[in-house]
């Protein structure tokens, strides 16, 4: 069966570049088409590299050997290509990118002010959490996401914590970067959204 699929994509991609005769590398100006074929080539890898130990050796080889086993996974992404509800969203998400990127740039600056005010304030009271720059970077990304109750009851109970301080650091911390900015990253893309359906119903209507 798992091969059957596999064929069943070789197929399919071979007709359609067939259609294309005696240009067939039109299929690929389609970025989608190129993700496909992408795809497909993926999905042959479990038929090129083989499981024998001799040939193999390394433990390194081993691990290709599953890396390239779990490609055949990607038959889902495939066939989500085919599905115009997911394309638009796929579509969306690329689109999104690059505002997304100045955002993702803004709330990293705020983490790491964050983090770093947190390790000076809390390393001593907290070394689990806060202990180096990047355990306070990763608690910083904890508490971006809402759960940040536990860090800072830790910090407001220790002998020398900050019962007042605490409370003011993380709750500013969450209105900020969990709620404004990462708010920022769901409005870009419902935007950008709302522009890839406008084009797809202009699509419609033309043909």
């Amino acid at each position: 069966l798992d091969l059957l699929i596999v064929v069943a994509f070789g197929l399919e991609i071979g007709i359609k570049m067939a259609f294309r005769w005696p240009r067939p590398w039109d299929y690929l100006k389609d970025a989608w088409h190129i993700f496909d074929v992408v795809i497909f080539v993926l999905t042959l890898l479990p038929y090129v590299v083989y499981d024998e130990q001799g040939a193999l050796g390394a433990t390194l080889a081993l691990r290709a050997l599953r890396l390239a086993r779990s490609f055949r996974a990607l038959r889902v992404l495939r066939l989500a290509t085919e599905l115009k509800g997911v394309r638009v969203v796929i579509e969306t998400l690329l689109r999104s990118i690059p505002q997304l990127t100045v955002v993702a740039i803004l709330l990293g600056c705020i983490v790491y002010t964050y983090a770093v005010m947190g390790y000076n304030l809390f390393h001593t009271n907290d070394p689990e959490n806060f202990g180096t720059l990047g355990l306070s970077l990763l608690a910083m990304c904890q508490c971006a996401v809402g759960d940040f109750a536990e860090i800072m009851h830790t910090q407001m109970n220790a002998p020398e914590g900050y019962p007042i301080l605490s409370p003011l650091f993380f709750l500013s911390f969450v209105l900020i970067a969990g709620l404004t900015i990462l708010n920022f990253f769901v409005g870009t893309i419902l935007s950008e959204l709302e522009s890839v359906r406008e084009e797809e119903s202009e699509q419609t209507t033309d043909i």
